[in-house]
């Protein structure tokens, strides 16, 4: 993130956290900060700190730490569901993209592909894919 405290990249950290609240309060920390950030930037497509964190987010859903998976989810569910300039096509490309396989080992593989399901699940609970 261009501007990022110390506070701010602990979000990340307790969006892994066991606890259902703490991981809540960060993706709810995390979203509002980056909704801020985007209106601030003006721009129709995601600014600097939301293109990071989309990547970091998508990254720790590949995390086997206890929570990282449901608190970057949840994270990335909310963002998809309220920023608009995030096209969902995009999105699952940078994801596939970000979590890919290729050159990994059986249990990085594994991680990756729990991952995407994870990547794709907040992507169908934003409400963003349309059915054919």
């Amino acid at each position: 993130m261009t501007q990022t405290s110390q506070v701010e990249l602990d979000v990340f950290w307790q969006l892994a956290s066991p606890d259902d609240n703490v991981r809540a309060r960060a993706a709810e920390q995390l979203c509002k900060s980056l909704l801020d950030a985007q209106a601030k930037s003006g721009g129709s497509s995601p600014c600097t700190d939301l293109s990071y964190s989309l990547k970091r987010l998508s990254r720790g859903l590949a995390s086997s730490r206890e929570g990282a998976r449901h608190g970057f989810c949840l994270a990335l569910t909310t963002l998809l569901r309220s920023q608009p300039c995030i096209e969902a096509s995009t999105f699952f490309s940078d994801l596939l993209t970000t979590l890919d396989v290729r050159g990994c080992t059986q249990q990085e593989e594994k991680e990756c592909n729990i991952g995407r399901l994870f990547g794709c699940m907040a992507l169908v609970q934003s409400g963003r894919c349309r059915v054919a």
